[in-house]
């Protein structure tokens, strides 16, 4: 709290007023001195008037001796006040300089009091910030712990679909065939017939020729192209077209192994859910030898004499 500043101008005020009151006094007596001593004029009417005169004087006299003690007194006093006053000076002196410092003091106080305020506030908008900050994180790391339980869950689902296909495409046990293979490419998703076959009028196959509308033929690799092979889900008519194609030649030459007719299947890994399909198709139409390989997607694809064999299964 600021202090006030000491009042002193009363105190000088009566100083001043009992100084002059005692000057007063002073100067009066000095005239009742100077008439005391006044010589009595040659006028004097008597002599009564003489002795009168100097019995007066002496009382005078009497008096003035009694009033020295107290001028005395009072001079002793005006300057011992004297130095009251200077002291007093001095004294309102040091209480302005302590009224300034106090004034000083205040206002640094007051701008420490602001700058303690300003840093309170940013301290409070730090820790805000730190503990919206901590529960962002602890927002993502639910978020992570989320994730990682969707991963883990997502790949337990592939394991689980990785098994059921293997399960499902188990690698055949494959045995030797006298007949002709009909080769089918499966990528893309699609299937992709190795070769186009007419029919004679029994329904079996009579001539078959390559499948250029599909599968581009560079250097003795056969490459599908995409998007031209049969969807085996919506073009499922199609493929049992060939496959009905396929049981009723072999049936015709029942009696004739080297002339009937066996499936290979060539995969990619892309494409195993057609394979299925066609699988499923080739079970419902019987009389169908088959046999299947998996391809990876850089494994090049070549038909020609020094190609390997695929079995059918048994």
């Amino acid at each position: 709290m600021r202090k006030r500043r000491t009042n002193t101008e009363g105190s000088l005020d009566l100083l001043l007023d009992t100084m002059c009151n005692a000057f007063g006094g002073i100067v009066l007596i000095a005239i009742l001195v100077a008439l005391l001593i006044e010589k009595p004029g040659e006028d004097a009417d008597t002599t009564s008037g003489d002795r009168e005169n100097a019995k007066q004087l002496v009382e005078k006299q009497k008096q003035l001796e009694e009033l020295k003690p107290r001028v005395e007194e009072m001079e002793s006093e005006l300057k011992k006040m004297g130095e009251l006053v200077e002291l007093l000076r001095e004294r309102n002196e040091l209480a302005g300089a302590v009224s300034e410092m106090a004034e000083s003091g205040a206002k640094r106080i007051n701008s420490l009091a602001d700058r303690l305020g300003e840093a309170q506030k940013k301290q409070a908008n730090a820790e805000a910030t730190a503990a919206q900050l901590n529960q962002e994180i602890s927002s993502l790391r639910e978020m992570v712990k989320t994730l990682q339980r969707q991963e883990e869950k997502l790949l337990n689902q592939e394991k689980d679909l990785i098994n059921e296909r293997r399960q499902d495409l188990k690698a055949p046990v494959l045995g030797s065939n006298p007949g002709r293979p009909f080769n089918i490419i499966y990528r893309y998703g699609l299937v992709y017939p190795l070769q186009h076959f007419t029919r004679d009028r029994n329904g079996g196959i009579s001539a078959a020729s390559f499948n250029a509308e599909m599968i581009a033929m560079r250097g003795g690799l056969a490459e599908p192209i995409p998007e031209k092979g049969i969807d085996p889900v919506s073009d499922r008519e199609k493929v049992l077209a060939i496959l009905n194609g396929l049981m009723v030649t072999n049936r015709l030459n029942a009696n004739e192994p080297s002339e009937q007719i066996f499936l290979t299947n060539l995969v990619y890994a892309d494409s195993f859910d057609a394979f299925r399909e066609v699988e499923n198709m080739i079970r419902g139409v019987g009389n169908i030898e088959s046999g299947w390989r998996p391809f990876t997607e850089d494994d090049p694809l070549q038909f020609g004499p020094g190609g390997s064999k695929i079995g059918t299964q048994k």
